[in-house]
């Protein structure tokens, strides 16, 4: 998942390295300074996140922002009304990137999920 999120550009390595992603993602209760930075427009994000959400027990807009370790681009913590909003807003600028999130998300999901 790390790796796909760098291919599709939508975190920054250097800011966000291995270890800290896997922290976020698998421990109940990340370390407080554990955080991921999105790089990308939150339309972008609420995409990628709710596309990984069967990846996850418990995985959705409200454990995101109560997490408090995901963040958009200015570095403010994402709500999950931001969440929402995106996704209903920006689908059609979006598509390209969209099925770019969609054809990864699928092969993990063939992969891991089967």
């Amino acid at each position: 998942l790390y790796n796909v999120a760098i291919e599709l550009d939508i975190i920054d390595d250097i800011e966000v390295q291995e270890d800290v992603f896997l922290d976020v993602f698998t421990y109940k209760t990340p370390q407080h300074e554990s955080k991921i930075v999105f790089i990308k427009i939150n339309p972008i994000i609420a995409h990628f996140l709710k596309g990984i959400e069967p990846f996850f027990n418990n995985f959705n807009a409200v454990t995101i922002e109560k997490s408090q370790c995901f963040y958009n681009k200015q570095n403010k913590p994402l709500k999950s009304t931001d969440l929402y909003t995106a996704l209903s807003r920006g689908k059609d600028r979006n598509l390209d990137f969209f099925r770019r999130i969609d054809i990864q998300i699928t092969k993990l999901k063939s992969t891991y999920l089967s």
